[in-house]
């Protein structure tokens, strides 16, 4: 079973949870049959490979070619995009992340540059303002590496006209990105980007509360998107 810790299926009203509808705590987006309306730096439908995941099975995958990019904030591009307006993971990660109780984002990345590269992650309602969280984690090149972020009260972020607090009450679109070293942009060529295992999970008090709430009502199930 893919990632079984994160793959509960809890409902929240039965559990008196007061997070917002949509948002579906803890979720792992498998992409066990298709790209889950994810889109890529260019807003086109990821694309989508049915084996070679972190476990063997299914990922999404895009491409990117770095040549020239210059990024607004001193950051990289944008590659993956899961955006509200498009449906992504059926809406499982839009809400509000505050009274959700989510402390943490990870994800399971690879690519092919001839670089390690690092992950950042970006949350914001549409597009702008938003907020961004830099992960440090180096990624070798042709190398699954599972990439976390600690997005929880206090947790530092980098703010594009709002506050860390203010983006997370209002999530509409969760996004990931790379860095942009110049090795890449001096380089004319497209760089395969893959994900998979897309997490959110609360803080472990509430993810214990919850479990057994879910385990007490039989509600344990697997979540596939």
């Amino acid at each position: 079973m893919r990632h079984s810790f994160f793959a509960l299926l809890l409902t929240a009203t039965a559990l008196g949870s007061s997070q917002a509808a949509a948002l579906d705590v803890p979720f792992t987006e498998e992409f066990e049959t298709g790209n889950s309306n994810w889109r890529d730096a260019g807003s086109n439908p990821l694309g989508w490979a049915a084996s070679g995941g972190p476990d063997g099975s299914s990922y999404a995958t895009g491409s990117f070619n770095y040549l020239g990019f210059v990024g607004p904030f001193g950051s990289g591009p944008i590659t993956f995009r899961g955006n509200a307006s498009a449906a992504a993971s059926g809406g499982a990660f839009a809400g509000d992340w505050n009274t959700g109780g989510v402390t943490r984002v990870g994800a399971w990345f690879r690519h092919d540059a001839p670089v390690d590269l690092t992950l950042l992650l970006r949350i914001t309602l549409v597009g702008f303002p938003a907020v961004a969280y830099q992960g440090s984690t180096p990624i070798a090149p042709n190398t699954w590496t599972f990439v976390q972020f600690d997005v929880g009260p206090g947790d530092p972020c980098v703010e594009e006209g709002t506050t860390c607090d203010a983006a997370k009450a209002n999530v509409g679109n969760i996004q990931f990105g790379t860095n942009a070293p110049e090795a890449l942009t001096t380089l004319d060529r497209a760089i395969e980007l893959d994900i998979d295992g897309i997490t959110i999970v609360p803080e472990p008090g509430t993810l214990v509360l919850l479990t057994s709430g879910a385990l007490g009502l039989g509600l344990v199930a697997r979540r596939r998107a």
